[in-house]
């Protein structure tokens, strides 16, 4: 144990042993009294010392009076610690009037309102500055969204979806989705460059899709022809096995694969990409003008509200799977808890400081420091309260009673030599 740390207990120990001695030799010192009384009063004996009873027994007799004085003093002041007729401690008979006293003196003098105002909005400044409270805010927050992902989630989707469907039946009107249309037409497709790369897009898809699109030509052609020479020529196919027939041999004797191969040359040249330019401007046009009509709206209107509920369970499904894992890496996003340090936490701050400034005195009073202290002070008993005296000052209240003894014997000194 380090030598400073033995230093106060090695001194209070020396103390507590003087203080043991001088009590030990004030109580035998009384009891020496009382007998020499006894004797020098009832049997008339004294001492034979003169010197013993000239300073000896006056120097000891003031001493132990100044200790046992002393001590009396310090025991009165708590006990007894409850009312026993008319014996009660200063302290504990007076516990309400000093807890009062003591709640009113401690704010005024050792924790005055102005300083305590202005160290609570220090206090909440440094805790808003300190990284290390932003580093336990974000984890704890990361380990939140982690553990109960599903239930913030299963919180959050019913209003994320009312405010969907607030947005749906807000903006998805066929009044807005017309004037949308129009807007994409007049400032997309009005330029050329806009309707070429529409154009190529729509070419590029049907290349791609030759092969299904040759099937599906050859599939289409077949009634259509068959029910055409039925109709012309009927009686004069029936020698030949009937349309049916001519037809299946006429297809099936067509090289597919070079018309296959022929559709896609054509796909690829300047005046069908030119064509289809000008057919998606047209068709962009007479689009915009139907979408302006009563009946063009009122159909949107209908397949919307048909729709929307479908729509609705789609986004809330879609939010319940994806959401914690939005949630999370929202807040495991270094940016947004840059952010946070960087733009809110200083606002934060400054308008704490504010506040506390305006309104200090509010906050002063809602802490209610004087009711707070008198209820403390009288809450405790007083054998509890006595323990924490002794452990404050203890060893200066030891000290006054030795002291007592040592001024006690000076004055009986000083008495003699007055005497």
């Amino acid at each position: 144990m380090p030598e400073e740390e033995l230093q106060p207990r090695e001194e209070r120990t020396a103390l507590r042993l003087l203080d043991r001695t001088v009590a030990a030799v004030s109580w035998l010192t009384l009891l020496a009294l009382v007998i020499l009384s006894v004797a020098r009063h009832g049997f008339g004996w004294t001492l034979p010392w003169l010197w013993v009873n000239t300073w000896l027994v006056p120097v000891l007799t003031a001493a132990a009076v100044g200790y046992l004085t002393n001590y009396l003093a310090i025991w009165l002041l708590f006990r007894p610690y409850t009312k026993h007729g008319p014996f009660w401690g200063v302290i504990p008979r007076n516990q309400p009037r000093l807890a009062k006293s003591l709640g009113k003196t401690i704010p005024e003098r050792l924790l005055p309102p102005a300083e305590l105002a202005q160290t609570i909005t220090e206090l909440a400044g440094a805790f808003l500055r300190n990284p290390e409270i932003l580093a336990r805010v974000r984890r704890t927050v990361g380990e939140a969204v982690s553990t109960n992902g599903q239930a913030i989630a299963a919180f959050l989707v019913p209003y994320a979806s009312r405010s969907l469907k607030v947005v749906l039946d807000d903006q998805l009107r066929g009044e807005k989705i017309a004037r949308l249309v129009a807007f994409c037409a007049e400032q997309y497709l009005s330029k050329p460059e806009n309707r070429a790369k529409v154009a190529e897009g729509i070419l590029t898809e049907l290349r791609r899709n030759v092969p299904q699109l040759t099937s599906f030509l050859r599939s289409s052609l077949r009634p259509a022809a068959i029910a055409y020479l039925d109709q012309r020529f009927g009686m004069m196919l029936a020698m030949f096995g009937g349309a049916d027939a001519v037809v299946d041999g006429i297809l099936n004797h067509l090289d597919w694969s070079s018309i296959e191969q022929l559709i896609a040359e054509r796909l690829s040249t300047a005046e069908t990409l030119e064509l289809f330019a000008d057919k998606v401007g047209s068709l962009a046009m007479r689009l915009r003008e139907h979408l302006q009509t009563a009946e063009a709206q009122q159909a949107l209107d209908r397949f919307i509200d048909e729709h929307t509920p479908q729509f609705e369970k789609t986004i809330a499904d879609y939010l319940q799977e994806k959401l914690p894992g939005m949630l999370g890496e929202l807040f495991d996003n270094g940016g947004l808890w840059n952010a946070i340090a960087g733009k809110l936490l200083p606002y934060l701050q400054k308008l704490i400081e504010q506040e506390l400034a305006v309104h200090s005195d509010e906050v002063i009073a809602r802490l209610d420091l004087p009711g707070r202290i008198e209820r403390a002070v009288n809450g405790l008993d007083p054998a509890e309260a006595h323990s924490l005296v002794n452990q404050v000052s203890g060893r200066e209240l030891t000290l006054l009673q030795v002291l007592g003894y040592f001024l006690g014997a000076i004055a009986g000194f000083l008495m003699i030599f007055a005497g």
